[in-house]
């Protein structure tokens, strides 16, 4: 399966990381946890959450990427009711 990024760009960080690195988004643990729930199919249909071990891992860039869409999507139908 092609994520569409070259394999040398593509790294994983837990959701502990991902909330450290973007607290804007993700202002605590609870809110990226409830996000990845709310959007568990999109997040795995488009490679952006794996689970290799068991344990969640989001692969990025791909994970912001799919975030924005989201994120854009929701505006999207937010303004057009």
């Amino acid at each position: 399966m092609s994520i569409g990024v070259a394999t040398d760009e593509v790294r994983t960080v837990t959701p502990e990381e991902q909330q450290k690195r973007n607290p804007a988004m993700f202002p605590s643990i609870s809110s990226i946890q409830w996000f990845m729930r709310a959007h568990r199919e999109e997040l795995a249909a488009k490679g952006a959450v794996i689970s290799p071990t068991g344990r969640k891992l989001l692969v990025q860039p791909v994970f912001d990427q799919v975030v924005i869409e989201i994120g854009r999507r929701l505006q999207v139908e937010k303004v057009s009711r």
